[in-house]
């Protein structure tokens, strides 16, 4: 599997913190989010007329009777509550849809899929990555209903993306992305849910209005008291075919972090898949003939806590709750006290929210594998649950807070319900992956409990609040020079103008940031940035708001946001030679290996010199796409030619299992890369397929070597990404940055010319030429020398071509050859040719050389127009065969129609096989970068060398991008 399919000659200008969320970095309004929709009309409602008609795929008719089976078998409130039947499927931007370009020259991909007799159809992307600017629609093909667009604002850390329902046995897919896109979308579709209840568009089996009649909606009279608690209950989407409920709770440390609380017998190990709907409910207490809304929802959480012997799992979604979404984060209790009422919000069977209410005290009871560990409602005075409710949370009628949620019980009215106890699991368990007070108290300040956090209220009249650090993110590699962004939050009444933001590290004394200056209404948030100077090694960072509108602050507690960094030591170094003879990671190296399965090591069985070398088991490592760094020391690359060399041993294990090498360079301290080789499979290889266990011998081994001359000036990085592919062993050694002849290889292009054509050709084309040549030339001079070379490289080619001329009339043939050579050659070589004779000398001089050249590139192609897929953004097209093997067969006959009767020995059949190597730094201003691959002893990268800031590829979300919470080794 490969990363994303980016285009090649691209660099990311995207910061990490814009693509990943990780735990307490981005939370807060204006984060990054998921399942937030931008809006927008899909191209082909707009103007379809203009558009390649969207493919339709039609899958198989599904038998429902296994699902209806099972069902029946497990009728009840154990488990999520499954409406629809998940098919596998394989849709992308490659292998399905249909391209098409738009007036402005975006490109609009679109596929349409049905799945007959689906009463609702949602989706699963296994992967989801696009560049800035690119929409995601999912609509109903008559587009009455439509989700999305979805954009870069949704790629997760994750690399997957899932949505909501849409209603029928049809959706219509539709991509946009902008034509000068940093990098092709990557969109795969994998999973099709094939809703077979009824949806809550209609009434019907389990659906809308469809719950027991003995539910009451949430805003009915019994509602009343819980209108601000029902906006922490949320309807979950679980794992693509079933719903559970669950509630968003608060926490002592850092209020508005979105803690959800369900239940353990929800979990399904795709909770980067689920999909939170908030506020699904009827405006009223009547239920609605359709579809409420509108209604909002996020994908993904990670599970943080679970324990099964109270049924409880505590999960972190993804992303912030934005504010418009009017959120709150309910309380909780944990002391165990006996309540002596509850109350009961929850989705049941899929339903709008209801609310359910028992006036009697509860009793503590044992239920499943826990011992004392569930509260029980005898029977509910009013309302009731069904499948579909597990999860929700119990209220106590008293306090408010959450005490429980919902396991199981009896299936009907006026029934026995069981509730996992909150007290049971604050501090049963063992570690912190098993109990609740680690996240939810993590310093032990809450007694037993803790009221509801309202995000949109205000806390006092002037209350600036640091609401997080939004960049570098916690627990983030960073250099000590580091760009800071926190989000800034007016929790106070009156309107915010001023604050003063300031930073310290671990417990010192606050510095300087910025001073802030705006107009911030209630609740408003704004983005405060500053650099801070770090020490080496791992460290707190603070960031404090202080003096809202000048004046003391009305509640201090919110004024800050910590983060732990780890702060490396960016001193460079020049030249780098690194053996691997010493200790592991060498000084100063980093080490990233996010799967924590097999990563780079230091071995002693193979070695391309000295006794040692780093590799990688591929052979042992069950994924693909498994991405693991080994990361140089910082290295100053000074100006002249600078090269990047190094060993690499590696067999594919076979056709179907291999992995891939990408070596990239960073000038910002890991923030973007230029990727300078990129190679798998049988490019990568160095040594014959192998099912065993590959141990390279002497020679297996392959120089690679890659200009970073580039870089002059900068202090760089250089990244050797290994992305597994379930293969073998790969090896590196001798890695060396240094430079070479300290000259910018002027190209004398030896040119191996049997004419001696010394042919300096710096090749701006001036071709010197010196072309002793000493060339009998009988002076026919037919110089069929047609040079083909479309070669457009205007070649003034000087060709003073001295032809010693060793012909007794002197024939001193200067041929000043002034050859504007547009390469097909013309060399109209006016050959002043002082030849006595009277040497008519036509010279036409067709100058076949056949100098296939690639470094002038024939450049005949033009824009690619075709409709499928969207074309590199950075390819103009060039036909360029020119493999610059510059054959210059140059029979250089020089027919010269040279009347002269003169016999002229001169036969001048030029033999000049001028095989040219030609490694020419091809100075032509017209010509794109040699990307010769040159096929020799040393298999050079294959890519040119990138301007400073120009870049080659864009490193894939699943890793080179998507860094998780480190995990580097030093």
């Amino acid at each position: 599997m490969r990363l994303s399919t980016p285009y090649p000659h691209r660099r990311s200008n995207l910061r990490r913190a814009a693509l990943w969320a990780v735990l307490c970095a981005s939370f807060a309004p204006g984060a990054a989010l998921a399942q937030v929709s931008a809006g927008g009309t899909p191209p082909g409602l707009v103007d379809a007329n203009r558009l390649a008609s969207a493919p339709r795929h039609r899958l198989p008719l599904l038998d429902l009777q296994p699902w209806l089976d099972e069902d029946a078998r497990n009728a009840g409130k154990q488990g999520p509550y499954r409406f629809g039947a998940k098919r596998d499927v394989d849709f992308d931007l490659q292998n399905s849809g249909e391209w098409s370009v738009l007036p402005n020259g975006d490109w609009v991909w679109r596929q349409a899929i049905r799945s007959p007799g689906a009463v609702s159809i949602n989706l699963i992307f296994d992967r989801y990555d696009v560049p800035e600017g690119a929409q995601l629609w999912v609509r109903t093909p008559d587009g009455q209903y439509v989700l999305g667009a979805f954009g870069i604002e949704n790629v997760r850390r994750s690399g997957t993306f899932a949505t909501d329902l849409v209603p029928g046995d049809e959706v219509v897919l539709e991509y946009l992305e902008p034509a000068d896109a940093a990098f092709r979308g990557d969109i795969h579709l994998s999973t099709l849910t094939h809703g077979y209840r009824q949806a809550p568009w209609e009434a019907g089996d389990k659906a809308l209005n469809d719950s027991f009649t003995c539910n009451n909606n949430i805003n009915c009279p019994e509602g009343a008291p819980w209108q601000t608690e029902k906006h922490a209950v949320l309807m979950t989407l679980v794992n693509g075919d079933g719903w559970c409920t669950g509630a968003l709770v608060n926490n002592t440390q850092t209020p508005g972090l979105p803690y959800f609380l369900t239940a353990n017998h929800c979990l399904t190990g795709q909770e980067s898949n689920w999909v939170f709907r908030f506020d699904f409910e009827a405006p009223t207490c009547s239920n609605p003939a359709t579809l409420p809304g509108p209604f909002n929802s996020l994908v993904g959480g990670q599970v943080v806590a679970t324990r099964p012997q109270s049924d409880f799992a505590l999960l972190l979604l993804d992303d912030a709750v934005p504010a418009s979404y009017d959120a709150y984060f309910a309380g909780w209790d944990h002391s165990g006290s006996t309540p002596q009422s509850a109350v009961g919000i929850h989705h049941p069977s899929g339903d709008i929210k209801k609310i359910s209410i028992e006036n009697s005290p509860l009793t503590s009871v044992s239920y499943g594998t826990g011992t004392n560990s569930h509260w029980r409602i005898n029977d509910w005075d009013d309302g009731t649950t069904e499948g579909g409710s597990s999860g929700s949370p119990l209220f106590d009628q008293t306090s408010h807070r959450i005490i429980g949620q919902l396991h199981g019980g009896e299936f009907g009215c006026n029934v026995t319900d069981y509730y996992g106890k909150l007290s049971m699991s604050w501090d049963a368990g063992n570690n912190a992956a098993t109990r609740l007070e680690d996240w939810l108290d993590p310093g032990g300040i809450s007694g037993t409990g803790i009221d509801g956090f309202d995000p949109n209220a205000p806390t006092g009249p002037d209350d600036a609040s640091i609401a997080a650090i939004l960049a570098p993110l916690d627990g983030e590699i960073v250099c000590p020079q580091v760009d800071v962004s926190a989000q800034l939050t007016n929790r106070g009444s009156n309107t915010l103008t001023s604050a003063n933001i300031r930073w310290r590290v671990d417990n010192g004394a606050y510095q300087p940031g910025t001073s802030w200056t705006g107009s911030l209404p209630s609740q408003g948030s704004d983005t405060v940035a500053f650099t801070a100077t770090l020490p080496v090694g791992t460290h707190d960072l603070q960031v404090r708001s202080q003096n809202p509108n000048g004046t003391a602050d009305t509640n201090p507690g919110n004024d800050s946001s910590t983060i732990t960094l780890e702060v490396i030591d960016d001193t460079p170094t020049f030249p780098l030679d690194q053996g691997f003879e010493g200790a592991f990671l060498p000084n100063r190296w980093l080490l990233f290996d996010f799967d924590q399965v097999e990563t780079w090591e230091k071995t002693s069985v193979a070695a391309a010199s000295g006794t040692s070398s780093v590799a990688i088991n591929n052979l042992d490592t069950n994924f693909s796409g498994e991405e693991d760094w080994l990361v140089t020391e910082f290295v100053d690359i000074p100006a002249g030619t600078t090269e990047l060399t190094f060993e690499l041993a590696y067999a594919r294990y076979s056709g179907q299992f291999f992995d891939r090498l990408i070596v990239a360079v960073s000038d910002d301290c890991l923030n973007t890369f230029d990727v300078l080789f990129d190679e798998e499979g049988t490019a990568l290889a160095t040594a014959p397929d192998l099912a065993g266990t590959f141990v390279p011998g002497p020679n297996d081994w392959e120089t690679q070597t890659i200009d970073v001359s580039a870089y002059a000036g900068s202090s760089i990085q250089v990244v050797f990404a290994n992305v597994s592919g379930y293969g073998q062993w790969l090896y590196i050694d001798d890695v060396q940055i240094q430079t070479q002849g300290g000259g910018g290889d002027a190209d004398t292009d030896a040119d191996a010319d049997s004419d001696t054509d010394a042919d300096a050709d710096t090749d701006a084309d001036a071709d010197a030429d010196a072309d002793s040549d000493t060339d009998a030339d009988s002076d026919t001079d037919a110089d069929a020398d047609s040079d083909t070379d479309a070669d457009t490289d205007s070649d003034t080619d000087a060709d003073t071509d001295s032809d010693a001329d060793s012909d007794s009339d002197s024939d001193a043939d200067s041929d000043t050859d002034a050859d504007t050579d547009s390469d097909t050659d013309a060399d109209s070589d006016s050959d002043t040719d002082s030849d006595t004779d009277s040497d008519t000398d036509a010279d036409s001089d067709s100058d076949t050389d056949s100098d296939t050249d690639s470094d002038t590139g024939a450049e005949t192609g033009g824009a690619d127009t075709g409709a499928v897929p969207p074309p590199d953004t950075n390819d103009t097209g060039v036909a360029d065969t020119d493999t610059d093997t510059d054959s210059d067969s140059d029979t250089d006959t020089d027919s010269d129609a040279d009347s002269d009767a003169d016999s002229d020995s001169d036969a001048d059949t030029d033999a000049d096989s001028d095989t040219d190597a030609d490694t020419d730094a091809d100075t032509d201003s017209d010509a794109p970068p040699d990307t010769d691959t040159d096929d020799d002893d040393g298999k050079k990268c294959g890519c040119a060398t990138p301007a400073p800031g120009s870049g080659l590829f864009v490193l894939g979300l699943a890793g080179l991008l998507a860094r998780r919470r480190v995990s580097a080794r030093r």
